[in-house]
């Protein structure tokens, strides 16, 4: 059974190690912070200018002023901090962030990244993602493994835009982890009722275990 966004999103959570600094991009990435696990110290970052940034709690009221990337309420943990973009992309350029969690149209076998355009159209303008995925010191993207209409997402090149060359670590779909080494790709974990035959029939490039 593949997983849900959420599923995805508690997957990416449970790898993140204790101590790291992780920008959160939009779409499936945003769902990460609800899922870290307790005791694990995890400092969020939205390139609009916070840091500590953590879910709202099922008592909270939203603060229309307090927003992540996506635009979606947020709220910010104890000791946490708001700043404009040049500090916020200061601190991204300046390799001060561990990790990047971003969402992808494609993926290529040499961990291009395509992410916000699809020739017809543009989702959103490529925005800061090209300075966060240069400047984090890993990358992992969090995506549905195929296209609504079965159309593969990881191809042996991207033929949709660029947004970053040769950044991509890791990706999370609702059908595996897959790690890259240089242009080889390996299998991590497989969902739930998954096998590995489905897994290569859906990507575009060689996978291994």
């Amino acid at each position: 059974m593949a997983w849900s966004r959420d599923e995805i999103a508690r997957r990416i959570a449970s790898d993140i190690p204790d101590g790291w600094t992780v920008n959160i991009g939009v779409g499936i990435p945003t769902l990460v912070p609800r899922y870290i696990p307790q005791g694990r110290e995890v400092v969020f970052h939205s390139e609009n200018g916070i840091l500590g940034m953590v879910p709202l709690r099922e008592d909270e009221s939203p603060d229309p002023e307090v927003i992540d990337a996506g635009k979606n309420a947020v709220s910010i943990r104890f000791g946490g901090s708001f700043f404009d973009s040049s500090v916020s992309f200061a601190m991204i350029r300046g390799g001060h962030i561990d990790l990047g969690i971003v969402g992808a149209l494609q993926v290529s076998q040499n961990g291009d990244l395509s992410n916000w355009s699809t020739n017809e159209r543009m989702i959103g303008g490529i925005g800061g993602a090209a300075d966060v995925c240069s400047g984090v010191k890993q990358l992992w993207v969090a995506m549905m493994h195929t296209a609504e209409n079965g159309t593969r997402k990881l191809l042996t090149d991207c033929t949709f835009p660029l947004t970053a060359v040769s950044v991509v670590c890791r990706v999370y779909s609702d059908l595996a982890v897959l790690e890259r080494d240089e242009r080889k790709w390996k299998v991590v974990t497989l969902s739930p009722g998954t096998d590995l035959l489905e897994v290569r029939n859906a990507t575009g490039f060689p996978i291994d275990i």
